[in-house]
Order: structure tokens, then C-alpha cells, then sequence
């Protein structure tokens, strides 16, 4: 059993400027913050349990973290970090060796069978605005657009080990009916609801993500946002949205409106379906064995996951 946690990133030839740099020091800075914020509210658990606790750190094998998108309408884009020991010291230089970067023997491709697109690396943009995202770098794609139909084949190349997995952007979901009702006893807090038709001459996945416009800067998923269409084949069905949590903005504090949606927001609404191996892949992450549809799987961790996507914006009212 490996115990290890997942972060990514990757790099491939133009080094960062100065000042993105510094933004870069500073967003681990910020994310050590957070970490030590969560210790003392594990370490409090543990001193307050009466009864000594043993805990098998289990074996550790080093592997590659790839995680790597690619939606209908925009480029792929591919996170490469290394994995680390679930126990092992976190401090702020080893937290910036995780991360994958310029200086790193690394090239990211992704094909569509026709054309080959090498992925260049880049500071994600919200880091340089100042915002808390992980990793905060990345690979990105300047030629292939994801298309609805098409499958796509991803190779990482990193210290001459060569790493593939191919995924498809299937048919995206587009809800005609979506409604705000409040939580009882609440006067402005509540949740957003959708109808669902389901096609009954295939199997789907379902996620979706919500952002709310003006107070979160990047989508996030729900509880429960992950579902399979098992149990309702073929027919029209009510699901409850819960509201995505950030890190920076809801983690480290307490938040009033938990999960809820707040009267008089505007949210965008990200719908997405996925072919069986990136489901799989969410299905079981965090379980003793994750079905990652990366290759070889004895050497790497992650996913390349294709979205169908479909995006509504919509006001609680």
C-alpha cells in the first residue's frame, strides 16, 4: 500500500521571470500557512485521544504525478510534481521540489493523431494576479483545441522515461431546467437544483464545478459531484448542486455558508461528461488502489482526463 500524497506540475524550456518567481515563493509561503493551520487542528485530535495511536506509514515508492486536462473549445493543459511520503517533513524548500520546472528534463505532448502539440511550460495566471492555486505552474497547449468526438494521446517525457494515456471528449450536458430554493430555517442560504435527461442508449459520467462570479476565481467541485448513470438509465432526474470549496477562501476558517449558495449570487455552472477511465480514475482516488489510466502505472501517478463541457451562468433568486 503506498502512502504518499499527489501534487503536480512541469516544465519545459523558458525559465520563469523574477517577478513570477517571487510570486511562486510567495504562493508556497502562503500555502505553508494553510498546511501548519490543519497540523495543529491534527495534532489537537491526537492529544486529546485517551487511547495511544499506531499508525503504519506502509511502504513509499517515488513516482511521477501527471494530471492533465483537455475540454471541448481550449488547450490542454498538463500539472507534473512528484509524490512525497504522507508522513514525511513539509517545509517550504521541499514543498518547491515537488514542483517540476524549467530545469527540469521534461516535454509534455499531446496528439490528436494528425497533429502533435508540445506543451509549454508557463506560472498559472492566477498565481502572477496573487491568487492561491496548487501547483502554480504548469504545462500549456498553444495548437490543438479540444473537440467533441476526438480523442487525444498524452506522452511525458522525464529523465528518458516515457509516460502515455490517451482519453476523448465525449458529448457535453446542457441543463434546460435549474432553479435556487433556500434551506429551511435559512433566509438566504441554499442550494442550486437541476433536471437531467439521460440518454438511454449509453452509459454517461457525470461532474460538474461551480464558480460564484465576483467571489471565487476558479471552479471547484461539489460534494457529490461525481455520479455515474447506474441507478436512473434513460430518465429525467432532480440533482442538488453544493457549492464547490476553495483553499484560500473557505479552508483555515470557519465559513458561515458552508455549501450553500447565497441569494443573490451569480454562478457559473460547469457541466461535464467524461468517458469511463477518467471516471474511474475520480471514482477512486483516495481508496487503497486509484485506477489511473496513466502508463506504465508502476512508475506514475495521475490522470489525463478529457471534459465534454458545458458552461450556464445563473442568478439565485
Amino acid at each position: 500500500m503506498e502512502t504518499g500524497f499527489n501534487l503536480t506540475l512541469d516544465c519545459f524550456v523558458v525559465p520563469p521571470r523574477n517577478d513570477g518567481m517571487s510570486r511562486f515563493t510567495s504562493h508556497i509561503s502562503r500555502l505553508m500557512s494553510h498546511i501548519a493551520r490543519l497540523t495543529v487542528i491534527f495534532l489537537s485530535f491526537c492529544i486529546s485521544c485517551t487511547k495511544p495511536i499506531t499508525m503504519d506509514t506502509g511502504d513509499f515508492d517515488k513516482k511521477i504525478v501527471i494530471e492533465g486536462y483537455i475540454e471541448n473549445g481550449d488547450y490542454a493543459w498538463v500539472t507534473l510534481t512528484k509524490n512525497r511520503p504522507f508522513f514525511g517533513p513539509i517545509n517550504l524548500e521541499n514543498l518547491m521540489d515537488v514542483c517540476l520546472t524549467g530545469d527540469d528534463d521534461v516535454v509534455v505532448i499531446v496528439s490528436d493523431g494528425t497533429m502533435a502539440d508540445t506543451l509549454k511550460f508557463e506560472i498559472d495566471p492566477l498565481v502572477l494576479q496573487g491568487k492561491m492555486v496548487w501547483p502554480p505552474v504548469r504545462f500549456k497547449g498553444k495548437k490543438i483545441i479540444g473537440e467533441v468526438g476526438k480523442s487525444y494521446h498524452l506522452t511525458v517525457i522525464h529523465e528518458r522515461n516515457e509516460y502515455t494515456a490517451t482519453t476523448s471528449i465525449v458529448t457535453p450536458y446542457y441543463a434546460d431546467t435549474i432553479w435556487f430554493a433556500l434551506e429551511p430555517k435559512e433566509d438566504s442560504l441554499g442550494y442550486i437544483h437541476t433536471i437531467i435527461h439521460d440518454n438511454p442508449n449509453e452509459t454517461n459520467y457525470y461532474r460538474y464545478y461551480t464558480k460564484r462570479i465576483g467571489k471565487d476565481y476558479y471552479y471547484t467541485p461539489g460534494i457529490m459531484s461525481l455520479w455515474d448513470d447506474r441507478f436512473f438509465n434513460g430518465m429525467d432526474f432532480e440533482f442538488i448542486l453544493w457549492r464547490g470549496r476553495s483553499i484560500e477562501i473557505d479552508y483555515g476558517a470557519d465559513d458561515p455558508e458552508d455549501n450553500f449558495f447565497r441569494l443573490g449570487d451569480t454562478v457559473s455552472i460547469k457541466s461535464c461528461m467524461m468517458d469511463r477511465d477518467a471516471y474511474w480514475y475520480w471514482k477512486t482516488l483516495g481508496s487503497r488502489e486509484t485506477l489511473s489510466n496513466i502508463r506504465p502505472e508502476s512508475a506514475a501517478l495521475g490522470v489525463w482526463c478529457g471534459y465534454g463541457a458545458g458552461y450556464h451562468t445563473f442568478v439565485c433568486e
